[in-house]
């Protein structure tokens, strides 16, 4: 599925359409992580979003469908929405994970981003929200 060419509004059907492949076994195993996951297109914006990420934000599944993460969070920052595109396209550029920090947020949370692809071979990005301890 080409998801970037997608508009944000037709993101709930495209989803479900795509869940017999293999975003349904992503979003299976990251929805029974204990810590905060989630699962974004190349715009950045949010295909899934496990039960932790959703208390984490407070926020729902549904809510938080094709918003991007300085949306999510309420960050409107321009600092930190640079910094989140900055980190994407590293992953997506070294075809590498990437761990970086959200800006000032206490307590301090980092974020593991890694490339993955779906069941047509398009790239899509996973992260994996952790607490630093201290």
């Amino acid at each position: 599925m080409n998801w970037e060419k997608i508009p944000t509004k037709d993101l709930p059907s495209a989803v479900i359409a795509s869940a017999n492949g293999s975003l349904l076994l992503i979003t299976s195993f990251l929805g029974i992580l204990p810590v905060p996951a989630f699962v974004k297109d190349l715009r950045g914006r949010l295909l899934y979003i496990n039960p932790a990420a959703a208390k984490l934000w407070k926020t729902t599944y549904m809510s938080a469908l094709g918003k991007t993460l300085p949306e999510l969070i309420g960050d409107s920052s321009q600092k930190f929405a640079a910094q989140v595109q900055l980190e994407d396209r590293h992953v997506l550029g070294h075809k590498c994970g990437y761990v970086g920090s959200f800006i000032d947020r206490r307590p301090r949370l980092f974020k593991l981003v890694l490339p993955i692809c779906d069941e047509d071979h398009k790239r899509l990005l996973c992260g994996i929200v952790v607490a630093a301890n201290g």
